[in-house]
């Protein structure tokens, strides 16, 4: 056999894996189109605003295009052999030197090592990725940690009683039922134009009434000018933590629910109930900007007002 023959027959093994390159330019193509089609049809949902959460959808969003991103890359190495080999089978060179024949003869000796050795890279690195918050929506900036840190910290801290009062009670009824220390508004700057007021983490109930707000965040309340030791007005910031507009939305449709089942009436945005009025009212934490969704955009917080009927009747009629 002449060393033309020779290298004809060592070449044959290239011509199944160059002739599988268009199908794997198709296959790595596709999964690049596709994260580019991914994130045009993202930003379009977005903008269109049929997407009203976008933060329940952030982690499956991160996770899908992780998921092409792997593939895609996983794709690349069979074409970048096949190219490679590709290119060897046109220069004609290097065929009968060993152990390179081999690798020839068998590309998949290139291809699964890498694919192993990029499997491990992963399983290695995913587990910490994602104690890390890679596939989480929160701000990865030192502030951001620094507030899951602290957001964190009062998810876990159990409640320390819980408040009991509503307008036109006694003080002094409010301070013996209620199971935490009333602390009067004078002790925190915060809360110095209310007789008595403090943040902590507690339960606030509605005396008279089946209604009980959990893990509430601060309470601010006024006595009467005239009538110094009965309540006039309370406020209770009922939310334990900053919520998007669509956690906003769910939170005040329970406690509607629940206001609706202790036999609270509605008057407008108002809801009266054995001569108690409560404002169900919210309050945006962070700047609105341009363009942004109104649906869905912001960080907000709860918060429920309550004062006398005849209160709301004097108010009325001045």
């Amino acid at each position: 056999m002449d060393a033309r023959c020779a290298t004809t027959e060592l070449m044959k093994p290239l011509a199944p894996m160059t002739s599988r390159i268009p199908t794997l330019v198709f296959i790595s193509g596709g999964l690049f189109g596709a994260i580019l089609l991914a994130v045009l049809a993202g930003d379009a949902l977005i903008a269109s605003g049929a997407v009203r959460n976008q933060a329940a959808l952030e982690t499956p969003a991160k996770i899908f295009f992780f998921a092409l991103f792997v593939a895609f890359g996983f794709s690349l190495i069979p074409l970048m052999v096949a190219l490679v080999l590709g290119g060897l089978d046109l220069i004609g060179k290097g065929l009968n030197v060993q152990p390179f024949k081999l690798l020839v003869a068998r590309p998949r000796w290139i291809v699964w090592p890498i694919w192993v050795l990029m499997a491990l890279g992963l399983a290695i690195a995913l587990p910490a990725a994602i104690r890390a918050g890679f596939f989480g929506n929160e701000d990865a900036s030192p502030a951001g940690l620094a507030e899951r840190t602290a957001a964190q910290a009062i998810a876990e801290t159990p409640a320390q009683g819980t408040l009991v009062a509503a307008p036109g009670m006694p003080v002094a009824r409010m301070i013996s039922d209620s199971s935490i220390r009333v602390q009067r508004g004078s002790e925190s700057e915060l809360f110095s134009g209310a007789q008595y007021g403090g943040a902590a983490i507690f339960n606030y109930h509605v005396a008279g009434s089946a209604m009980t707000f959990p893990r509430c965040r601060y309470y601010y309340i006024t006595t009467y000018a005239g009538r110094p030791l009965r309540i006039a007005t309370i406020n209770v910031g009922i939310s334990s933590e900053k919520l998007s507009r669509a956690e906003l939305d769910a939170a005040e449709r329970d406690v509607r629910g629940r206001l609706i089942a202790d036999g609270w009436h509605r008057s407008g945005r108002l809801w009266v109930r054995s001569g108690t009025v409560l404002d169900l009212r919210s309050r945006r934490l962070d700047e609105p900007f341009g363009g942004e969704n109104r649906a869905n955009a912001g960080e907000w917080i709860a918060y429920v007002e309550l004062r006398e009927v005849k209160t709301l009747a004097k108010k009325t009629t001045h």
